[in-house]
């Protein structure tokens, strides 16, 4: 069952985020059979605002260990997970 999964930056930990990207990125890649969708959600502006993550797991732990695991995570104010049911995806209609 895929799981939505939305990241919010914690402000404070902005300084941190140079250092953690190539592992982040490392982790992603390391992880990319499992992975749906990922990106950086953003304001109009181009202002980073989180992240967002579609990923297929079979149970919700695995989506929390996949975001306790992730190299990011100490920069995350919040997190929320939520089971996700394709309705439309890649332009087409799921069946």
């Amino acid at each position: 069952m895929p799981y939505m999964i939305q990241t919010t930056p914690d402000p404070e930990k902005a300084h941190l985020r140079e250092q953690l990207v190539k592992a982040h990125s490392g982790y992603l890649e390391q992880n990319q059979t499992i992975i749906l969708a990922a990106g950086v959600l953003m304001e109009e502006d181009g202002k980073n605002v989180g992240g967002l993550l579609i990923i297929d797991v079979d149970e919700r732990v695995a989506a929390e260990r996949f975001v306790r695991d992730d190299p990011f995570a100490p920069l995350f104010a919040s997190v929320v997970i939520k089971r996700w049911r394709k309705g439309f995806f890649n332009f087409k209609r799921a069946t």
